[in-house]
């Protein structure tokens, strides 16, 4: 059932309720409507619950996903942070490499300075050993001590020339064994710098490898980064259309309880009006057992004997065509056949030409069972109505004959009774 035919049997029930008579036929089919809709209902809840239930179970799922994406990001974080503290440690160490590499330069091009100002010393030191082994090779010898001091003007002349001679002499001899030595020394200086600086030059290509990883594991660690905040951005736009999605559900199924609810008092309301029914045929059973007048029932028809043809009820009016609620019952009775008072009263009234209902006579019985009765019968033969307003009456006594009065397609009686003022099927009291 649609939710428009669901909303068409409520409309149904609403004007059940506020029309006059309902009868349990009519009850008995809107509360076989009722109930299907009430059932397909109860299994759109149930539907909507289990999609609302996996619904939930996604979300779920998501959150747990997310929460493990949020520590694996964490995590990266700290790689990156690792990687990032690393490429600072790579780069101060490239640094100072490099400055060491440059101060080692720097002593290099000293200790080569060095070197190249001792070989010039030496090469100057040779020269004066050469001039001084030429001449000795010529005989032109420094002055021995003898010849200084025959040579010498004085003792004190003598003094100051020896010791020249021997300073001149001390002086080549030390000039000579420093050089040397420095030669030496700068030549292992030399070697032991040239190690250095190999050293040097492989820990700066160790530096710039290092870099060069620390750069890459930085950037790798980035990219994961991203790549889970994406996706971390994609479960939350997928959490925020389960939740949306979920909060519809949730809406449908209070709409569809409220819906259900209303079927479920209306088909209650139902059942209440049946028992309420049950109970006021069982009563008027009573009263008309406890009311017996002549031996007979309590209210009688106009026509005894005569045969129903048309019942208490909603119908299609034969003349207009159009759904109607059916007030009394039909006797098939020809035209001319007298009609009897149903029951001792007072006529109320005698209504003619009414363009439904024809001539009609309205009995006042008065009270019974804590109720008031009125019978009404229609379409009589005009002119032979035989009592007039406020006359009393006997049951059994003749008040008119049968007709075709108002709209009436052939002759027939049309009795009505009425309880409290409100139309009763006669069948529950004649």
């Amino acid at each position: 059932m649609t939710r428009r035919r669901t909303l068409a049997v409520l409309c149904a029930a609403a004007a059940m309720l506020v029309s006059p008579v309902a009868t349990g036929r009519a009850w008995a089919d809107e509360r076989s409507d009722l109930v299907e809709a009430s059932q397909q209902k109860r299994e759109e809840i149930s539907q909507a619950q289990e999609a609302l239930e996996g619904v939930n179970a996604e979300i779920r799922n998501a959150y747990l996903e997310m929460l493990d994406i949020e520590q694996k990001i964490a995590d990266t974080l700290v790689e990156l942070k690792d990687a990032q503290d690393a490429l600072a440690g790579a780069q101060r160490e490239a640094e100072a490499v490099a400055n060491r590499l440059e101060a080692a330069h720097g002593e290099l091009e000293r200790i080569n300075s060095d070197i190249a100002d001792g070989q010039t010393r030496i090469a100057n030191a040779r020269d004066s050993l050469g001039v001084v082994a030429r001449a000795q090779y010529r005989g032109d010898t420094t002055p021995s001590a003898m010849e200084l001091l025959v040579g010498s003007s004085s003792v004190s002349d003598f003094l100051d020339s020896y010791a020249t001679a021997e300073a001149i002499t001390r002086t080549q001899t030390t000039s000579l064994a420093e050089v040397e030595q420095a030669t030496a020394r700068n030549e292992t200086r030399a070697v032991r710098q040239a190690d250095v600086g190999a050293q040097i030059a492989e820990l700066k290509e160790q530096a710039d490898r290092l870099v060069a990883e620390r750069t890459g594991k930085e950037a790798a660690a980035q990219a994961k980064k991203d790549m889970l905040e994406g996706l971390q951005r994609s479960l939350e736009a997928r959490t925020s259309e389960f939740q949306a999605y979920g909060a519809s559900l949730q809406s449908q199924i209070a709409e569809a309880g409220d819906e259900r609810e209303k079927m479920i008092a209306r088909i209650a309301a139902i059942d209440e009006a049946n028992r309420a029914a049950a109970e006021a045929r069982a009563r008027m059973a009573q009263e008309r057992a406890a009311n017996v007048q002549g031996g007979n029932g309590f209210i009688a028809p106009v026509v005894p004997g005569a045969t129903i043809v048309s019942e208490f009820g909603w119908r299609i009016h034969p003349i207009y065509g159009t759904p109607r609620l059916h007030e009394g019952i039909d006797f098939a009775v020809g035209c001319g056949v007298p009609q009897q008072a149903p029951g001792d009263g007072t006529v109320a009234g005698v209504v003619y030409n009414n363009p439904g209902g024809g001539n009609y006579i309205v009995f006042d019985l008065g009270e019974a069972g804590g109720h008031h009765w009125e019978v009404r019968t229609l379409h009589l033969m005009s002119g032979t109505i035989a009592v007039s307003p406020g006359q009393k009456v006997v049951r059994g006594q003749i008040v008119g004959l049968t007709g075709m009065t108002g709209a009436a397609t052939g002759c027939h009686v049309h009795q009505e009774v009425r309880m409290d003022g409100r139309a009763i099927n006669p069948r529950l009291v004649l």
